[in-house]
């Protein structure tokens, strides 16, 4: 197994990964008439998501996604991808309602990557909590400080299932694949 390729989010002219979801998904093409395929193991969705926040609301900006067919989207049609997939969708500017948190993160320490699903908000230096509500940003939380405490305490926190039982190795994998978050103490 290889870890994922993450969604991207674009956030005061930064470029964060995205860690962390609390709320329902930003956008899945699955329920969009979209049928993505896997394109490796780095990515078995199939596709890639860029998003941007600014006073005006939260956007989809880029899809790129590997599926048989070129499907329009909302007036749009797709570009030649790159890499393994095989449409990309640019300029979408497509607003989102999202309602939830999201936890973006940026600095990656690579020694700290796991061969598994989406690497872990512990593993990034800065760490960034969104307050979302039908697509504005009502607040900014910097969790930074806090999960550089938890990696001075515990750096190996979710690296691995607790135990080789099925069910600890169900959990570990179903945790890193759903991106799904609490901040932990």
């Amino acid at each position: 197994m290889t870890g994922q390729i993450p969604d991207i989010f674009k956030y005061n002219n930064e470029v964060y990964d995205i860690v962390g979801i609390d709320g329902p998904d930003l956008f899945d093409p699955n329920n969009e008439g979209f049928q993505p395929q896997m394109t490796s193991t780095a990515c078995w969705r199939g596709f890639q998501l860029k998003f941007r926040a600014n006073k005006e609301g939260l956007y989809l900006d880029e899809m790129s996604i590997r599926q048989e067919e070129a499907v329009e989207f909302k007036g749009r049609k797709p570009i030649q991808g790159e890499r393994s997939f095989t449409h990309k969708y640019i300029d979408m500017n497509y607003k989102l309602p999202f309602t939830g948190r999201l936890l973006i993160a940026k600095n990656f320490i690579q020694s700290m990557y796991v061969h598994m699903g989406f690497q872990r908000p512990i593993a990034y230096r800065t760490i960034i909590e969104l307050v979302i509500e039908e697509g504005d940003v009502l607040e900014i939380i910097d969790h930074s400080n806090h999960y550089k405490d938890l990696r001075k305490k515990n750096p190996d926190k979710d690296a691995a299932p607790k135990s080789l039982n099925d069910e600890d190795i169900k959990d570990f994998v179903e945790k890193l694949f759903s991106r799904r978050y609490e901040i932990d103490k």
